[in-house]
């Protein structure tokens, strides 16, 4: 028995010493003004540990380190705060092993600057361009969030008049900012144009699959030379090219079991024989709750004829809010679930998230399943309304 025990150990220690061996450390310097004592947070990973690493250090005399390792380029994010809500406060950037220096500008981290190689002098051209961008937005972004927080408050009040209009002010907000994200958009696109081969086009276009066709994804995939393919961000745009593929028109939909808003067992097979159409919302999202009027005209339109919706809400951490969102939308007439997001797993395998088993990575999102099971359209945004109008006037007469 001792003997099978060092045997184990042995083999555990060779096997963080066959891992070590292939990552290489790095280290990361950062100089700051006027911020003694503050902290600053770095979240990165690896190709070895896909959970999300999220290292702290204290400023002093106006300086502070990272130190950890990495098996190549890794895209990351740098903050003074735990929980960055947008844009402004944080910075993204890639970090590569060995020595990196970073100037960190306290007031606005947006406009912080990183040396040290290649990978890090793209990353700064990159946030440059974008950073006249970012100073007109987060004024009007702060203001959403704000209201986003009262919304909350509204919500656990029971206070529907205050919510409504609460909402309508956020709609009003979400068309202010739309031209800025659309404007930091085509600065992502020019740059990926222009520097194909590249590790932040490899990050913007691991960003960019709600935006673009599968093919056009593995067309730009192509362009990246073994190097950057082999990098944690390459791996990880390879998993996910391939789990798209398994995920869009023309593959099979993936079975799921959970238990509906009324305590009872569903699963997607018991719709067998019938048009389903995973609507993947939440109560806090002001498109998907902006969308479901027409989705209930939809449903009413189609539904006498072999046609089913199931909601799926990204509010497994506030089920008492997505149950009122589902009655004061008046959606309450098809089958709704929750995602089965946990948050003690993130970053680990859940085979309870079905948002997480359909590549789900925006709200709204929309996949539509034939009667055989196979997925034959795949509907993200509001924009994605009239698409998924077009194929139903098609399939169903």
């Amino acid at each position: 028995m001792c003997k099978s025990i060092k045997l184990i150990a042995s083999f555990f220690f060779l096997t963080i010493a066959i891992t070590r061996a292939q990552e290489k450390n790095f280290v990361l310097l950062g100089q700051v003004d006027n911020a003694e004592g503050k902290t600053v947070y770095l979240t990165y990973s690896t190709k070895n540990t896909e959970k999300m690493i999220t290292d702290s250090a204290k400023i002093k005399a106006n300086r502070f380190r990272f130190e950890g390792f990495l098996d190549g380029a890794t895209n990351c994010f740098i903050a003074t705060t735990n929980n960055p809500q947008s844009l402004d406060q944080f910075l993204q950037v890639i970090i590569t092993p060995g020595n990196s220096e970073i100037s960190l500008n306290n007031r606005e981290i947006f406009k912080s600057t990183i040396s040290g190689s290649r990978a890090q002098e793209e990353s700064n051209l990159l946030n440059q361009s974008k950073i006249s961008i970012i100073d007109d937005l987060q004024t009007v972004g702060r203001r959403q969030m704000e209201l986003m927080a009262n919304m909350q408050e509204a919500y656990k009040k029971n206070n529907a008049e205050q919510v409504k209009v609460l909402r309508d002010s956020i709609n009003s907000i979400q068309k202010e900012l739309r031209p800025y994200y659309a404007q930091i958009n085509q600065k992502e696109i020019e740059f990926m144009e222009n520097h194909p081969d590249s590790y932040p086009a490899a990050n913007i276009l691991l960003n960019s699959f709600n935006m673009m066709k599968l093919e056009e994804i593995i067309s730009k995939y192509d362009l990246f030379s073994n190097e950057i393919k082999n990098s944690t961000l390459g791996q990880r745009l390879f998993h996910q090219i391939n789990t798209l593929k398994a995920k869009s028109s023309g593959s099979m939909a993936e079975e799921f079991k959970t238990i509906n808003m009324h305590g009872n067992p569903i699963q997607l097979s018991d719709f067998s024989g019938k048009y389903v159409l995973l609507d993947f919302w939440a109560s806090w999202c002001v498109p998907c709750r902006k969308g479901n009027p027409h989705l209930l005209a939809t449903y009413q339109k189609y539904h006498s004829k072999g046609f089913e919706i199931i909601g799926i809400a990204d509010n497994d951490s506030s089920p008492e809010t997505w149950k009122k969102a589902i009655a004061d939308d008046g959606i309450g007439i098809w089958p709704h679930v929750l995602r089965g997001y946990d948050a003690k797993t993130s970053g680990k395998e859940n085979t309870q998230d079905i948002s997480k088993k359909y590549l789900v990575t925006a709200l709204p999102t929309k996949i539509l399943i034939d009667p055989q099971g196979k997925i034959v359209g795949r509907y993200i945004g509001d924009e994605g309304e009239k698409e998924l109008d077009q194929k139903l006037s098609e399939l169903i007469k």
